[in-house]
């Protein structure tokens, strides 16, 4: 019996987790999908959780969230942190670090908007132009 529970488990897990793009304020505990909230000063915190199985790469979701973000509170740009400690010292990274286990994967930044274009920030407009469709798919 408890075999067959943990069996229902774990596909229930991986079918939850299959999909394409996780609304912002999904449960990921229960589904997938982001939680996004303030961070300490201007930063912002972008959290993803997905199975292993989900359809689109994470680290994309995760770029296309920020750049939604971005545009959403009207700054173009954005630079991206894997950790409070690399936004203290301005170490911006160019795509997010993603933990890959054994039921889950997920990946955790900070971000902080910019009205301006500078070194090592991305532009929001064109990662959703350049991986908006491939992560989305068609409507």
């Amino acid at each position: 019996m408890a075999k067959k529970l943990a069996g229902i488990i774990l596909l229930t897990a991986a079918v939850s987790g299959c999909a394409q793009y996780g609304a912002m304020g999904t449960n990921p505990i229960v589904g997938g999908g982001f939680v996004d909230m303030d961070g300490i000063g201007k930063l912002h915190k972008v959290y993803y959780m997905s199975t292993p199985f989900a359809k689109n790469n994470i680290s994309d979701s995760m770029m296309v969230r920020c750049a939604e973000i971005a545009k959403s509170k009207n700054k173009p740009y954005f630079a991206m942190y894997n950790n409070l400690m690399d936004a203290i010292r301005d170490k911006k990274e160019y795509e997010p670090v993603v933990w890959s286990h054994l039921l889950m994967s997920e990946s955790e930044v900070y971000i902080l908007l910019s009205e301006n274009d500078q070194s090592g920030y991305f532009n929001a407009e064109k990662i959703l132009q350049d991986l908006g469709q491939k992560v989305k798919g068609s409507k």
